[in-house]
């Protein structure tokens, strides 16, 4: 294998507690070139953890379309809670991360790719970024891009709740 064969993923999601909605952002780059998406998570979202694990996922599965013949990836996440989930040997053991969004993920890397969740390569690599250093280092550059555009999307998708909850409540 060679650095050819993976992909690099860097993701965040933003969550509000009041709505239950969440949005999310990738910025995705490989030998192949770059992917920078970003969109809402369908349905209520019940935790901050399962906004990030969402992240992941439509990053995961998004790439695997863009460039099918890649056989791994390196995902950088500002979630310890998601790097435990997807990589535990990595982070210190503590009851705070046996939570349920664990086996969601692992369902998702299934549906996504069920020929590399069962091979023998490692496939899969995550790797913990610190949030809000203010380094000027590319990693921490690519977290505050993925941070800056889930929370502009957050601010719009919450300006056009209350505009139609406004809405709604201005015809009562």
């Amino acid at each position: 294998m060679s650095k050819g064969d993976f992909v690099t993923i860097y993701t965040d999601a933003s969550w509000c507690p009041e709505t239950k909605q969440a949005v999310w952002a990738f910025y995705a780059r490989c030998d192949e070139g770059t992917l920078k998406e970003h969109g809402s998570c369908e349905g209520t979202v019940e935790c901050n953890n399962s906004a990030e694990m969402y992240a992941i996922h439509e990053a995961i599965k998004m790439v695997s379309v863009e460039w099918p013949d890649k056989i791994g990836y390196f995902v950088n996440t500002d979630s310890l809670t998601c790097c435990e989930m997807l990589w535990p040997e990595r982070i210190k053991k503590t009851d705070h991360f046996n939570i349920p969004q664990a086996q969601r993920i692992k369902k998702y890397i299934k549906e996504i790719c069920p020929e590399k969740e069962s091979s023998q390569h490692p496939w899969l690599r995550v790797k913990h970024v610190k949030a809000h250093t203010g380094k000027g280092d590319i990693r921490s550059w690519l977290n505050r891009w993925c941070d800056k555009n889930a929370l502009k999307n957050l601010r719009k998708l919450r300006e056009e709740s209350n505009g139609s909850e406004s809405r709604v409540s201005s015809q009562n």
